[in-house]
């Protein structure tokens, strides 16, 4: 069914490894500053929630034309595009000077965030397509294990008096010279004709339940890796390095279960999956907001990556082999999904907690674990065309 050669799709399968550990990267350098951000401006919870959600409103404004965009010149030239512009605004976020500037670069990260967002996971589903064969949990695998490095390494320089985000600017720049050189091994569109008739539509019905369940699953991971740091540093009495460390754990769950997930899935089935995974969310929030131990409090959040870990990679698999659309097309609409459910989240947070303490705003999110294990019960789930994934 593909014209690609196996060798550009042995390629094209470790460039898009690489491309995802990039942008997990580039996320988890801005995580990591939150709490040193806030402290050198002096953010109140309620001016911070604000400021994600300027870097929401970017993305709403631009993922109406993501599809679009990725449809017509392809999810490689799209990637090559976005991913620099990303890394290089990074340090404008990390380093803002005052407020207003912090709340411009957010809404400019969000902006070039949607479509990049839309158009590595549209060039994932093309490479698991093009392998015939289960990917996409590796790909996000990537991203998480991406995330946790650059955690852990924040952690190191914050422990020798990094906070400032001087060294976070120039492993932006590191990143993005990076960034171009893998995403120029992507495949490239096999019918650039096609995509220019594509347009931005509404979804379909089956496209939509999905599109919701992930809102739910991703506003559980923008919670967690918004907030995690800020939780343990302001209720727990955590140090900054402890707080890195805390979201280094979160991330190493998400990136073993990722890794791992897709025989798990094989065996158990996405149904199956999805709802332990919200058990797992539910108890992790309980350990970590209950907990009076930083330490434990950090494993809380380990046990939410492991809960949360697949949602995403299994729902977006499932977004690209639903009867009646276009696979390209289905990603779009579901990562958008995803993408405003996890933006939503952080500034959800953080008006919860203006109002109601932080714990009670992360406390919260377990009724969204809930919510997605509830759905995988009564949806039913589209086989794979190989049958290897079993709904069960």
């Amino acid at each position: 069914m593909t014209t690609y050669s196996p060798a550009n799709i042995a390629r094209a399968r470790i460039r898009v490894c690489i491309t995802f550990a990039i942008y997990g990267s580039s996320t988890g350098l801005w995580v990591v500053h939150i709490p040193s951000v806030v402290s050198r401006l002096s953010i109140d919870p309620q001016t911070l929630g604000m400021v994600l959600l300027v870097g929401s409103l970017g993305s709403v404004i631009s993922q109406p034309i993501a599809g679009w965009f990725v449809g017509l010149i392809g999810s490689r030239k799209a990637t090559l595009v976005s991913q620099p512009m990303f890394l290089g605004l990074l340090p404008a976020l990390i380093l803002a000077p005052n407020i207003p500037w912090l709340f411009v670069a957010s809404f400019l990260m969000g902006i070039i965030g949607g479509p990049l967002n839309v158009a590595i996971n549209t060039q994932a589903a093309e490479v698991e397509n093009a392998r015939a064969r289960p990917s996409m949990s590796v790909f996000h695998g990537w991203f998480s294990a991406g995330s946790m490095t650059i955690a852990g390494l924040g952690s190191v320089m914050f422990s020798f008096g990094y906070t400032q985000g001087y060294a976070a600017a120039v492993l932006a720049l590191i990143l993005l010279g990076v960034s171009v050189w893998s995403n120029l091994g992507l495949l490239r569109a096999l019918a650039p004709s096609e995509g220019a008739k594509r347009r931005f539509a509404l979804p379909t019905k089956a496209v939509a339940v999905v599109a919701i369940l992930l809102f739910f699953g991703n506003s559980i991971e923008g919670a967690a890796v918004s907030w995690s740091g800020v939780f343990l540093t302001e209720i727990k009495g955590a140090t900054e390095a402890q707080a890195a460390q805390g979201y280094a754990f979160y991330m190493f769950a998400m990136a073993l279960m990722r890794f791992i997930g897709g025989s798990i899935v094989e065996r158990v089935g996405e149904r199956q999956m999805l709802v332990i995974g919200g058990v797992f969310i539910t108890l992790g929030f309980a350990v970590a907001i209950g907990s009076p131990v930083v330490l434990i409090s950090a494993f809380g959040f380990m046990l939410v990556g492991l809960g949360a870990a697949n949602t995403y990679p299994i729902l977006i698999g499932v977004s690209s082999r639903i009867p009646g659309v276009a696979p390209s097309m289905g990603v779009a609409a579901v990562a958008l999904a995803g993408m405003f459910g996890f933006l939503s989240g952080q500034p959800y947070i953080g008006f919860m907690s203006q109002y109601f303490g932080l714990s009670v705003g992360l406390g919260s999110m377990a009724v969204c674990g809930i919510i997605v294990a509830v759905g995988a019960m009564v949806y039913t789930f589209p086989r794979m065309a190989r049958g290897q994934t079993p709904a069960r």
